[in-house]
């Protein structure tokens, strides 16, 4: 649900970034994707009541945190100034940035071991470089 979240909040906020997009469209999506942050937070002690979880990581919700202040570095711009060149970049750091939210679900998951996941950003920023992302 965490993801389908996010994913849905990165989907309505690319969905005009060709061309100027509505700032109210795109401020109610960051608060989608701000949502799936919060929903994110309830994912280990969720996950450990239902015994699918192994140790989480006492440093989960502060990359959490930082992960909503790596992306809100390029939305708030975006929202502030609906134009392609703004909203754009901040596409491309949600959509690239799901790799690094995975991980840090994985670490609130299994503990510091989960990432390991952050290691896929490197082909992904790779790909990146030449394949059009958004």
């Amino acid at each position: 649900l965490t993801i389908f979240l996010y994913i849905a909040g990165v989907t309505w906020f690319a969905k005009t970034e060709a061309r100027l997009s509505n700032q109210n469209t795109l401020a109610i999506a960051a608060v989608v994707m701000l949502a799936s942050l919060g929903l994110a937070l309830t994912a280990p002690p969720v996950a450990q009541e239902e015994g699918f979880a192994g140790r989480s990581s006492p440093a989960f919700p502060y990359l959490v945190g930082a992960f909503g202040i790596y992306l809100a570095l390029k939305v708030v711009p975006a929202v502030r100034n609906p134009r392609p060149d703004k909203v754009q970049p901040a596409v491309k750091r949600a959509v690239l940035g799901l790799v690094l939210f995975d991980a840090i679900l994985a670490i609130g998951l299994i503990g510091v071991w989960g990432g390991v996941i952050a290691g896929l950003l490197v082909p992904a920023l790779l790909l990146g470089r030449w394949i059009y992302s958004t």
